[in-house]
């Protein structure tokens, strides 16, 4: 199928070796996009070259955090009138360039206009291997939906009518919990399975990758001291609004789970798409 108006923002921060390898991935796989923004979080990078067929580059002041790097992104492809929007940070790696096309196909049958890739790092993985762990497996008939229990935002699709519904990340999480908090939100307007049912495109690693040693070591933002405060910072803010820490949401039952899929799929799938105010 041939979609217009897909867009996509990469996120960066003090990564140019990995920003490299990435951009360069998305070079061999643009073929879809309409609009490509980058946005850089952190310190300018020198000696690397932006191709022309970049539409934006937008360097921050200073670093924000991911949530307002990716919200910068998300504004500029709606700005630009895209219909489609991708956000993806500098550790990943596209393999295809079908994987825009396969989303968006995806979402419109399913429904489901806001999809994470699920696989980047070992959360959604059986213990020790790289083999997918997924809760369920919904058949569409075209398409299929994978369920999985965590969610991971390292490449994420939204719809235009999910971000004018739901709006955008919480900028009052810094560098943690932001992407988790915000699927939540998806769900609770009825646009999403529920929590701990994160929803990806089958096959999902066919189509993108992560860049190795990306996932431990290679954060810049993870595993010090001021991560784990971001951490529990945030973890108290998602209760003040939400009445949990985001470990404690309570688990749907698996046939409540199917009424809702069902129902998503009745309002929204097969080309219908989320409005503003749905």
């Amino acid at each position: 199928m041939n979609y217009k108006n897909i867009g996509l923002c990469i996120v960066t921060y003090n990564r140019p070796h990995y920003f490299e390898q990435c951009l360069k991935a998305l070079g061999d796989n643009r073929r879809d996009l309409n609009y490509i923004v980058i946005v850089n979080d952190g310190t300018p990078y020198t000696g690397i070259n932006i191709p022309d067929w970049v539409n934006d580059h937008i360097q921050l002041g200073s670093n924000k955090s991911v949530g307002v790097a990716k919200n910068v992104g998300m504004r500029a492809l709606m700005q630009a009138g895209m219909e489609h929007i991708f956000i993806m940070e500098d550790d990943m790696i596209l393999k295809s360039p079908d994987i825009f096309n396969q989303y968006i196909s995806t979402a419109t049958s399913s429904g489901i206009f806001h999809l994470n890739y699920a696989l980047h790092g070992p959360a959604n993985k059986v213990p020790n291997t790289d083999t997918p762990n997924p809760r369920q497996i919904v058949d569409y008939g075209d398409v299929k939906v994978v369920l999985y229990p965590h969610c991971v935002g390292a490449f994420t699709y939204f719809h235009r009518g999910v971000i004018l519904n739901v709006g955008y990340h919480d900028e009052r999480f810094k560098n943690a919990w932001e992407h988790v908090e915000y699927a939540l939100r998806v769900a609770n307007k009825g646009l999403h399975p529920p929590f701990w049912w994160f929803a990806d495109i089958e096959n999902s690693s066919e189509y993108i990758t992560e860049i190795p040693g990306s996932i431990g070591g290679g954060s810049s933002i993870t595993h010090t001291a001021e991560w784990t405060s971001n951490m529990q910072r945030g973890a108290a803010w998602f209760k003040e609004k939400h009445g949990y820490i985001p470990t404690q949401i309570p688990d749907t039952a698996p046939d409540t789970v199917q009424e809702i899929i069902t129902r998503i799929e009745k309002y929204y799938g097969t080309t219908k798409e989320p409005a503003a105010g749905s």
